[in-house]
């Protein structure tokens, strides 16, 4: 399946007319819902919204080099994801489809049920925050390979990036060291950084070619406590690494 089917068949399993749809909204309207029941819910609602962008995406640059060039890899982000969902959509339509009502006539979940599924689903829930994640960056870099190309004029660009590349490898050298209190500000350096490199894009063509698959690779190579900010490293390093490889298109101001 291309892409755009198989975000069709995600989009119609997390739909509100399915049964995961009905049966999520009917469980978290229910008396004594757990609170991890209402995340999921949560993260449904999510999952579903970031699927529409995505179908809008995927319609907007099918037949485009940038489509053909990252399909294999799109493809296999999506089918992930919607195996995820799937296991979700499983898990809801034999376990937790039939509240039992409560002595005063008013339906609670079913606790035992509940009991024996909650290890479950919160794991399936975290997977299908992984999967979104990863699909999120993933469209992050299609947007940016979509984007209005910036020219560059060398000797007004040539020290910022100079300057750029400094940081960049002081800032990946720098990461793995650094404590929870510390990351704060090495979130809010980083973005200053990757402002600065956008501002030295070069061609789409050449975006195209570099900056998806390296964004991929960054963000599936990421332990778990790192994918909060695998996004925004493998943004700034797929365009870090598209300058370093074409500074010819800088002049020979780059070598300075």
């Amino acid at each position: 399946m291309d892409p755009l089917s198989i975000t069709a068949s995600c989009i119609a399993i997390l739909g509100a007319s399915t049964a995961t749809g009905k049966t999520l909204s009917k469980l978290t309207a229910l008396r004594n819902a757990p609170g991890d029941l209402q995340q999921l819910f949560n993260e449904r609602e999510a999952s579903r919204a970031l699927l529409v962008v995505i179908q809008s995406t995927l319609h907007k640059i099918q037949g485009t080099a940038v489509y053909r060039d990252n399909r294999e890899a799109l493809e296999q982000l999506l089918i992930h994801f919607r195996d995820e969902i799937g296991s979700l959509d499983a898990l809801l339509e034999y376990q937790l489809a039939q509240p039992e009502a409560h002595t005063n006539g008013l339906p609670e979940v079913r606790k035992l049920q509940w009991m024996r599924a909650g290890n479950k689903i919160r794991d399936i829930k975290q997977k299908i925050r992984d999967a979104r994640s990863r699909l999120e960056s993933a469209f992050v870099a299609l947007n940016l390979q979509q984007s209005t190309s910036s020219l560059i004029y060398p000797a007004k660009a040539a020290s910022s990036l100079k300057s750029t590349r400094d940081d960049m490898k002081n800032c990946f050298h720098s990461y793995a060291t650094y404590s929870s209190d510390n990351k704060a500000d090495l979130f809010e350096s980083t973005l200053m950084t990757q402002h600065r490199l956008e501002i030295l894009l070069v061609s789409k063509q050449i975006r195209a070619r570099y900056q998806m698959p390296l964004l991929l690779q960054l963000s599936e190579s990421q332990p778990p406590w790192l994918q909060i900010d695998a996004r925004l490293f493998a943004n700034a390093a797929a365009m870090n690494e598209l300058l370093l490889q074409h500074h010819d298109v800088c002049g020979a101001s780059l070598e300075s």
